[in-house]
Formats: C-alpha cells, structure tokens, sequence
C-alpha cells in the first residue's frame, strides 16, 4: 500500500513537471496532453498508467486515432447490447401478459413487485435490466413505472 502510495506520487511529480514544460513552451501537444487520460478513460474503461507526456506530437495523434476506433467499437457493442436489452424486457412484458396479466400496466406492476422495485430506485431497477433511462425508451419506461408505483401508493 505504501509502495504504491510513493509510485503514485513519483508518477504524478513526473506528469506535473513534463506538463510544466508543455505549458511554458506553448507545446502543439498540450490539447492533446491535456485531455489524452480522459480520453484513454472513455476509450478502455481506466485512465493510462504510464507517462505519456514526452510521446511525440506523432504518437500523441496515432494514439487518439487508436482511441477513437475503440470508442467507436464501444459503442456499436453498447447499442446493440441494449437493443437486445429492450426486446427482452418487451418480451417478458408480453409472457407476462400471457401468464395474466390483464394489460401492459399490470404487467409492469407486477414485475416491479416481484424484482422489489422502490420507486426510488427505479433508474437503477432499469439500468440492472440494461435499460438506460436518459434515452427515449428508457425515459418513458422510467415514467409508466413511476406513475405506476404512485397510483399504488395512493390505493
């Protein structure tokens, strides 16, 4: 813990003093300096572990180029997960109107109740199905529910 503590601080003095250099130089690296750790972040999943600081205007963009590509992949995989997402929560919608339900909204209801849903917690209930509730399906699943739970707290 204490080795990695003091890595950690040697690394960080090493980025601080290369970008100290980048700044008072007015460096064309910077921008890419500046945002290249978010960017590696967005691309794997986890910021860089190594000093890119002293890479080459030429390994800089190479390397952006490489992280757009895994974005991109990233993405079409997440779209598709969640398509399929969506016609499966759909589809246990209809299997449970099929097990009688009387309608979309019953079934809704008792899904909720029996995954123990909280109207708390109901983005989270989504996001465990692979639904996101900032997009339109999402959104408007997130409110059915919600008015859903609502009505039943008022009976």
């Amino acid at each position: 813990m204490v080795l990695d503590y003091y890595l950690l601080l040697n690394f960080t003095i090493m980025l601080v003093s290369s970008l100290e250099k980048i700044i008072s130089n007015e460096d064309p690296r910077f921008e890419y300096i500046q945002v290249y750790s978010d960017y590696h972040k967005d691309a794997f999943g986890y910021r860089p572990r190594y000093n890119y600081s002293d890479y080459t205007l030429e390994q800089l963009v190479a390397d952006f180029e490489r992280f757009g590509k895994v974005f991109d992949e990233n993405q079409l995989e997440k779209e598709i997960a969640e398509k399929r997402d969506i016609a499966s929560y759909e589809a246990r919608i209809l299997v449970t109107i099929e097990l009688g339900a009387k309608d979309r909204k019953t079934a809704l209801e008792w899904m909720c109740d029996a995954d123990d849903v909280d109207i708390w917690d109901i983005g989270y209930y989504l996001w465990k199905q692979g639904i996101y509730d900032y997009n339109e399906y999402g959104g408007k699943l997130k409110d059915e529910i919600r008015e859903i739970m609502r009505a039943n707290l008022k009976d």
